[in-house]
């Protein structure tokens, strides 16, 4: 029997939550295999070379092949105390101003790196986001795959938050069986998902739940979703059991809903539809990155929150307006990059430090309801796609109206922030976005 798909449009939540031409430009995560040096007693800007394995593919080389990275030489600093790292900064053993020691095969992001003729990659600048290779993570570690960044607001105290998230949606899980049985693996399946992972560099877990009817794909009203949290227990100050954060998100109004959909998982599936989740982990912007990107806001600069903010549309690709008629925005949107995460000494919670999007300017921007995951079919994914490149589009057109005069107005929200490089005064376009498990 085909399953009945009316009734999505009562789960529907929408959150508040460019692309230049020419070369390609990534910001390119990889690990250190060797320092070729031409004077092994100093720097030889833009000739010293370093050898490092792709930690994603890249430039139409896969994971883990070697590649050939030279920066580019800028000439001598006008500051002589903030001088960029160059290759010979990478060497075992040395350290860069407060920074830590380089270790074996560190983990470094190459900014604004383009493909030469040569086939060496050169690139403006370089980031150490892991000094030295460890099984387990021990103090910094790099999260790539699918990333977000969402709003930046100042909170009572001065305290600055912004949470910015790393989404695990190629491990997303189909949810089938019938009635009580499925609702109680269902559970089961939550409760593992929403456990703390600070052991694996994790932050505040979330799990999404979705519902996709593929049947009418790319028409308004055929994707629901919502977001379950790990609880806190304030007068503990401690996060409560996954457990019982499932069991009351469970009794909650809007969760009679999506357990109606789990208790029919099957005919879902047979009626080409697709009830899944997966894991998301959520961490707040460390101090000193916040307030960069605070400055960077008020200073009229490039910032990670107008990264990852683009005109709002539906399913369909059609634009979402307000009730005055005036174009909402969506925030926190979701891109292909890394985040560097980091632990403060003696603690164990981790931070996001600093968020890179892979392309350095985005090329698609996804939202929760259309981020691809192995249980959607492809066609459904050229759809998703279709709509992350639109919103890019549609943020072009944006600033160009906005540049050239007002024509459509667009309904603004407070955005902040965007990561600076601490070892140069040109900061490059920033970058955050989704992720994949390391």
């Amino acid at each position: 029997m085909d399953f009945d798909f009316n009734g999505m449009e009562d789960l529907k939540k929408r959150t508040g939550r460019g692309s230049g031409g020419g070369k390609v430009s990534l910001n390119l995560p990889f690990r250190i295999k060797a320092i070729n040096l031409q004077n092994p007693k100093e720097a030889t800007r833009g000739v010293d070379t370093v050898e490092g394995y792709l930690i994603r593919p890249a430039f139409g080389k896969a994971q883990n092949d070697v590649v050939t990275i030279r920066i580019k030489d800028r000439g001598e600093p006008k500051d002589a105390d903030k001088k960029p790292m160059e290759v010979f900064d990478l060497q075992v053993g040395r350290k860069k101003g407060a920074g830590a020691k380089m270790g074996e095969h560190a983990a470094v992001i190459a900014e604004d790196a383009q493909l030469q003729a040569d086939g060496t990659i050169e690139c403006n600048w370089v980031k150490v986001v892991e000094h030295e290779f460890k099984d387990t993570p021990d103090a910094e570690w790099l999260h790539s795959g699918f990333v977000s960044v969402g709003y930046l607001q100042p909170i009572k105290n001065n305290f600055i938050r912004q949470d910015r998230t790393v989404h695990f949606n190629e491990a997303a899980i189909a949810i089938t069986g019938e009635g009580e049985t499925a609702i109680a693996n269902f559970r089961d399946t939550l409760a593992r998902l929403l456990a703390e992972r600070t052991s694996e560099a994790g932050g505040r877990p979330a799990a999404i739940i979705r519902l996709v009817n593929q049947n009418n794909a790319g028409k308004a009203g055929s994707v629901a979703s919502t977001q379950v949290w790990l609880g806190w227990d304030k007068d503990a100050e401690a996060h409560v059991a996954p457990e019982v954060a499932v069991d009351r998100w469970m009794e909650s109004e809007e969760a009679a809903k999506w357990l109606n959909f789990v208790a029919n998982a099957d005919r879902i599936a047979n009626s080409n539809g697709v009830l899944e989740v997966w894991p998301v982990w959520s961490f707040t912007t460390a101090k000193k990155t916040a307030e960069r990107e605070t400055r960077q806001k008020e200073a009229g600069k490039l910032h990670l929150q107008e990264q990852f903010t683009a005109p709002m549309i539906d399913e369909a690709g059609e634009p979402v307006l307000n009730d005055n008629g005036n174009r909402r925005n969506h925030y926190g949107l979701i891109a292909e990059g890394m985040h560097q995460v980091v632990t403060m000494q003696g603690g164990t919670d981790w931070f996001a430090n600093q968020t890179w999007t892979f392309d350095r300017y985005p090329t698609k921007l996804y939202s929760v309801d259309d981020l691809p995951t192995p249980n959607v079919s492809p066609e459904v994914i050229k759809i998703f796609e279709a709509n992350a490149t639109k919103r890019v589009e549609e943020k072009r057109l944006a600033r160009n109206v906005e540049n050239d005069g007002p024509e459509q107005q667009q309904q603004q929200g407070q955005d902040f922030g965007s990561d600076d490089d601490n070892n140069n005064n040109q900061a490059p376009d920033p970058a955050g976005g989704q992720f994949r498990p390391r």
